[in-house]
């Protein structure tokens, strides 16, 4: 089957431009995440480089081989994302885009054979025919391998969409944990002391979320909670640090808060969404509390939790009533003076400033 040229040159690349705006800001919306042990900017940088140079080599062989489709233009779209998302995805779905990259180069390289087979009639003009078929194999080839990419991108959005996240860390076995069965600071010296920036930096973002894993132990013990909820390394959206899920128990982590932010700043968020968890069981308490002792201290905040919780104020639509709603702005401050606790620990511990 042909590849037939069926679109101007002009219209050609104003599709090209519009789709690719499209796509780029779908792209940065809900799936573009730094790469691993690689700053934001310098992701940023190598996502342009990689967009900008692929895009236009797909134009101008298109150009040159007179073959402008819709196919081609969704062919130049896409490939960029998909091979950015190979880099920055790997370190978290290795197996899973590994597999996908296989199936892509097999097919593609069979499909080039099998294009490319040699033709019956030998003379002087067999050898420039092969080239001939072998160029016009490559954008059938590169079509399949979009194909099984376009997949790795169904996969991923499906992912965050549903909230399952990147990576996701149970509570550390009870091992781990002190003889008493508590989770006390002076029992977690060895994993606190990774706090420290110098050590800090050397861990990938595995080490990074056991470490807090561990914090979120602490936190939960220290709260009463009863249980710990599960650390999950998630992509939010921008400016998003983490969040706290109460259905499903879950602290999601944003991956650019993870690999960006200094250390001090990571564990407010983890203390932030810890102190959530304990907003959550005060509301239950105290909905399931004697109405004579709704009236204690403890609960003095509570009725204005039960109704954040109803009406949230999203920092998207109003960012100051988000600011001050007592749900966050109780959590603000809890999560302030635990990160000044957990700093001091480590620099009595081994006299040197988080």
């Amino acid at each position: 089957m042909k590849n037939k040229n069926t679109i101007k040159k002009i219209d050609y690349l104003l599709f090209t431009v519009v789709w690719d705006a499209a796509a780029t800001l779908f792209y940065f919306k809900f799936l573009f995440i730094p790469i691993h042990g690689i700053s934001l900017s310098a992701s940023f940088y190598i996502f342009s480089a990689c967009y900008i140079g692929l895009v236009a080599l797909g134009t101008y062989i298109d150009f040159r081989n007179n073959r402008r489709n819709n196919v081609s233009i969704l062919r130049n779209v896409l490939f960029p994302f998909e091979i950015y998302s190979v880099l920055a995805y790997q370190y978290y779905m290795p197996r899973t885009i590994w597999v996908l990259v296989a199936v892509g180069v097999v097919l593609s390289l069979a499909y080039i054979v099998i294009m490319a087979s040699p033709d019956k009639r030998a003379d002087s003009k067999g050898f420039s025919r092969l080239l001939k078929r072998l160029s016009q194999s490559l954008p059938g080839a590169k079509t399949i391998a979009t194909v099984c990419a376009s997949v790795l991108l169904i996969i991923l959005y499906g992912k965050i969409s549903w909230g399952s996240g990147l990576v996701r860390i149970e509570s550390p076995s009870a091992e781990n944990a002190s003889e008493s069965g508590e989770w006390a600071l002076m029992d977690q010296t060895d994993v606190l002391c990774k706090l420290k920036p110098e050590r800090w930096l050397d861990l990938d973002n595995r080490e990074r979320l056991e470490v807090l894993s561990t914090l979120v132990n602490i936190e939960a013990d220290k709260l009463g909670l009863g249980y710990s909820p599960t650390l999950v390394l998630d992509r939010l959206d921008k400016d998003v640090l983490g969040s706290y899920d109460d259905e499903s128990r879950e602290i999601h982590i944003s991956v650019t808060n993870l690999q960006e932010n200094s250390v001090d700043r990571i564990i407010t968020t983890i203390c932030h969404e810890c102190y959530h968890a304990y907003q959550y069981r005060l509301v239950d308490l105290y909905q399931s509390a004697p109405e004579e002792y709704r009236s204690l201290a403890v609960f003095w905040n509570v009725t204005e939790y039960i109704d954040n919780m109803e009406h949230y104020n999203n920092r998207n639509v109003d960012f100051g009533g988000y600011y001050f709603q007592a749900l966050e702005e109780d959590a603000r401050k809890y999560s302030e003076s635990s990160m000044k606790r957990y700093c001091d620990f480590v620099d009595g511990l081994y006299g040197s400033d988080i």
